[in-house]
């Protein structure tokens, strides 16, 4: 029995050698496996080769070589496609955990799995998975929410929401002028708007920092050696002996003067003197010529009534309001006629206001007071524009009317 085991495998040994790759004839032939073919076997034998698919290869007997065409190429099944499958679930070599139910891969689909993330997966077929993710939508004008709901900005609030990014904006609940009220309970104190300033001043206008425009309106008459126009639009024509005389006054003195007479001559004495003018005794008015503030100058810079140049070369350029409303000008502010004097810093630079206070107990604002517990204190106008300082646990104010606040926000 020995020997004949030992004929029979020398009979098959001589009849083909069997690899990983390929076939050697004895005549030395050779077949090469395809990479289907290579990659479907599953264990090669003396008599055959047994293949992943079932279809296994019996080693012809009898035969001295085995061609190409006696191994078959296994038939590749393209794996089932994955289902469209929604993001927020936990995805494993197996199957996808999600909150809308479990889904459990085939041996295909897994085999088929290159990578898998959170955003999607990556397959060796190139047919990659997307997953789902429902978000809102945010506009210029609205929101449309994943659950289809829409929210239409009002008008007030598109230019405050123009400034925020997608979250802030589906984070905020009310926009007003002084805050925003946001779904997680950490609300937004706005500063308040800066007053527009001169970025251009001319002869007859000022291009502020807004974009608006604003024209000088500068009425007075024009005096000629032969007449005048006034400022309302009438025409005064000089007489021959009229324009001789008047050649010899200054423009003060010609508009005192009706028309074709010259201005009287001789010495006039004051009958009233009053703090805005003088009533003469020819029956002329004399209006005095209030003396404004020169400015300051000092080693931080100079301020003037048209604004403030520093020392390092930036300016501040004032409005025309704000430089006709100027009464006195000093190294620390600016005097103004109706009262809202400007602080400055050592380095000149105008003293904002208080941005707020936020803490744990609540917002403090210019309009009023938002505490944790949701209750609310609204200030009143002329409060609103009396702050100065708002702070943890009180509000100065620029009539010297302080308010004391309690811990908990309370006015004392």
């Amino acid at each position: 029995m020995r020997i004949v085991a030992a004929i029979c495998c020398l009979v098959i040994g001589a009849s083909a050698q069997v690899g990983p790759s390929g076939i050697v004839n004895p005549d030395g032939t050779q077949v090469q496996f395809t990479a289907e073919q290579a990659n479907n076997i599953a264990s090669i034998g003396p008599s055959g080769i047994v293949t992943k698919d079932g279809r296994n290869i019996q080693l012809p007997a009898g035969q001295d070589s085995i061609t190409a065409a006696d191994i078959p190429t296994p038939v590749v099944s393209a794996p089932a496609p994955l289902p469209e499958l929604k993001a927020g679930g936990l995805v494993g070599a197996s199957g996808i955990v999600n909150e809308d139910g479990n889904i459990q891969f085939t041996r295909e689909q897994a085999e088929n799995i290159v990578v898998a993330g959170p955003s999607g997966i990556v397959t060796k077929d190139g047919k990659n998975v997307q997953f789902r993710s429902k978000r809102a939508l945010v506009g210029p004008s609205g929101i449309l929410f994943a659950d289809g709901t829409k929210v239409q900005f009002r008008a007030d609030e598109i230019p405050i929401r123009s400034t925020l990014t997608d979250e802030e904006n589906i984070n905020a609940v009310v926009i007003g002028p002084s805050g925003i009220v946001n779904r997680d309970g950490k609300n937004t104190q706005l500063n308040a708007p800066e007053a527009p300033t001169v970025i251009l001043d001319g002869p007859s206008g000022q291009v502020m920092s807004d974009g608006s425009l604003v024209q000088k309106i500068v009425k007075r008459s024009l005096v000629g050696p032969s007449g005048m126009l006034r400022a309302d639009g009438s025409q005064v024509q000089f007489s021959h002996a009229a324009g001789i005389n008047r050649s010899r006054f200054t423009l003060r003195q010609l508009f005192s003067c009706k028309a074709n007479k010259g201005p009287p001559s001789g010495p006039h004495t004051v009958l009233l003197d009053g703090p805005s003018g003088q009533v003469m005794s020819d029956g002329r008015n004399i209006q005095k010529i209030a003396k404004r503030s020169a400015g300051f100058v000092s080693a931080a810079g100079n301020i003037g009534h048209s604004g403030i140049l520093r020392a390092d070369g930036s300016t501040d350029l004032f409005s025309h309001d704000f430089a006709h409303n100027i009464v006195l000008i000093g190294p620390s502010g600016i005097v103004t006629k109706d009262g809202t004097n400007a602080q400055l810093t050592s380095d000149l630079h105008r003293v904002k206001r208080s941005a707020g206070y936020v803490s744990t107990a609540g917002n403090i604002g210019y309009s009023g007071i938002l505490r944790a517990d949701g209750s609310t204190d609204l200030f009143s106008h002329d409060f609103a524009h009396n702050i100065v300082l708002i702070g943890p646990s009180g509000i100065v104010t620029k009539d010297g009317t302080n308010a004391q606040l309690t811990s908990d926000l309370h006015r004392v």
